[in-house]
């Protein structure tokens, strides 16, 4: 039996894998204490990503989706939105939620921030009015999922950021790290706290993504609770 040995004249990618917006949006989200990102699509669309995510990370990834059928696609993702919301509000009480559009939603014209704004005050008259809810447009089809990071990167602040100007500038140094790994967010925070400089991530999730599997169940999702990271370490 021959075997045949081909000699490779590269070594590096020259295509590398480019993934679509709604991926770029879910690490940025994921990034967020106790965030969950929730794909306002059908349920491809957060199973390719978490996949993707999974073997990349080789943990667990947490990401809701609306699971949009062919009717969605005549009547709308209102209703899948709204059951979404409650159901995981219910279950997982997180303090934010990125509502993430697909092509599907964006396609068929799906108000979100409508969606979202009177989801907000029935969930408000529910008594559940401690999730911040943030519509983020992610169409999968007007960029890559470096675009959707931006896209994702820019709602947070548009809807979280409060400008005050009675408070005095902290001189925190703002950074936001981008499609890092969780090893390349510690060495940046590493760098900073040897040099005593105060600093606020944007998004983190060096935690996230870079901690064994947690045995003890907890209401919230993904991040571990500061006394039980030191318990680990």
């Amino acid at each position: 039996m021959s075997v045949n040995v081909y000699k490779r004249d590269r070594q590096v990618i020259i295509d590398p894998l480019v993934t679509c917006m709604p991926l770029g949006a879910m690490w940025a989200v994921l990034g967020i204490n106790h965030g969950v990102p929730l794909v306002q699509g059908s349920q491809g669309c957060s199973t390719f990503a978490r996949y993707h995510l999974a073997r990349h990370f080789r943990e667990p990834i947490e990401i809701a989706v609306s699971s949009f059928h062919e009717s969605t696609a005549v009547f709308g993702g209102k209703k899948n939105l709204n059951i979404s919301l409650k159901t995981l509000i219910q279950r997982q009480d997180p303090e934010l939620i990125g509502v993430i559009t697909t092509c599907s939603s964006e396609i068929i014209g799906d108000d979100v921030y409508g969606f979202v704004d009177s989801n907000k005050q029935e969930l408000k008259e529910l008594g559940y009015d401690n999730t911040e809810i943030i519509p983020i447009n992610t169409p999968s089809f007007a960029g890559s999922h470096f675009a959707g990071y931006d896209n994702a990167i820019d709602a947070l602040i548009k809807n979280l950021a409060t400008p005050n100007e009675n408070i005095e500038c902290d001189n925190n140094i703002n950074i936001i790290p981008g499609l890092l790994n969780p090893g390349d967010v510690n060495e940046i925070k590493h760098m900073l706290d040897s040099m005593f400089v105060p600093y606020t991530m944007l998004t983190d999730i060096s935690e996230t993504f870079d901690s064994p599997l947690n045995p003890k169940k907890t209401k919230k999702p993904h991040i571990l609770e500061k006394e039980e990271l030191q318990l680990m370490t």
